[in-house]
């Protein structure tokens, strides 16, 4: 058979409670009250353990669902009413002299619970504690307690919900008001009821179909704005602007003087412009005029 073990916690829980699952909110229960038997040992401190197993009566209501989705929490509140017999009740009375108990919160304090089909298992412990409690001279000693219990669902099935094992701490003290502690006492308990069936549960299965979803997922667009490159621009220069004949690049080379191109000459005659021929005679006159200077400063020398 296979197994799962699942330890909860459980706030203001029972002396001696045992715990029986019920599913969660959701899910319909109904509530059962049954009576489970116990055979106990009894471990006193400073005494060891007390001969004889007296048997514990403990009866729980508890809203046991009728059935839970697979992958659920099953989950109870449980109320426990625990009866200790007289021969115990008269040992922490006259014995102890033990006049209130009450079991905090402690490892020790839990009881089980399994839910099973024969082949798949879910157990639970359901940690408990109790109220300070008085503790009467005669007669036996009662207990109401409470817990709780959450444990995961199974696969889909048919399970049956079994009271198991308990165990309980109780201190005692020699006080009503519970101010004088005095001792404390261990029990350990087995179920030997005829019958540890609580009830069934049905476990159905999960709905596996996911949520749909109707918005469409935003994506970004890559963006589409060609990059600015710097570079040389392809615009013609402006044919107004003459390059500079002076600019130099590189190793600096000569000045060229651009060659006298005639593009008035007359049809016919001498083939020379007026401007050519006044230009040659000025250049004429300018040098008789050197070649007079000249001769001039020589004479004088002489």
């Amino acid at each position: 058979m296979a197994r799962r073990h699942v330890r909860t916690s459980a706030g203001a829980a029972a002396l001696a409670g045992i715990g029986i699952a019920a599913v969660g909110l959701a899910a319909p229960a109904q509530a059962v009250t049954i009576t489970q038997d116990y055979e106990c040992t009894y471990e006193v401190l400073n005494l060891g353990q007390i001969a004889g197993d007296p048997d514990v009566s403990v009866s729980y209501t508890v809203d046991l669902p009728t059935s839970v989705e697979e992958g659920e929490q099953i989950t109870s509140d449980v109320t426990a009413v625990v009866t200790i017999p007289e021969s115990r009740r008269d040992s922490l009375y006259s014995l102890l002299n033990v006049r209130a108990v009450d079991a905090p919160s402690d490892p020790l304090n839990a009881a089980g619970v399994s839910v099973s089909d024969g082949t798949d298992s879910v157990d639970g412990d359901i940690a408990f504690t109790s109220p300070l409690t008085a503790v009467p001279a005669s007669g036996e000693l009662v207990v109401t307690a409470t817990g709780s219990v959450s444990v995961p669902a199974p696969s889909a099935g048919t399970y049956d919900v079994e009271a198991t094992d308990l165990t309980a701490f109780i201190r005692g003290y020699a006080d009503a008001d519970g101010q004088s502690y005095t001792t404390n006492v261990t029990l350990r308990c087995t179920n030997v009821s005829e019958s540890t069936s609580v009830g069934t549960i049905e476990v159905t299965e999960a709905d596996s179909e996911p949520t749909p979803t109707t918005d469409e997922p935003t994506t970004d667009e890559p963006t589409t704005d060609e990059p600015t490159t710097d570079g040389p621009t392809s615009e013609d220069p402006d044919p107004t602007t003459s390059a500079d004949p002076t600019a130099t690049s590189g190793s600096p080379t000569s000045v060229q003087t651009p060659a006298l191109v005639q593009t008035d000459a007359p049809q016919g005659g001498s083939g020379q412009s007026p401007a050519l021929l006044l230009g040659g005679g000025l250049l004429a006159a300018v040098g008789g005029l050197g070649l007079t200077l000249t001769r001039r400063r020589a004479s004088a020398r002489h």
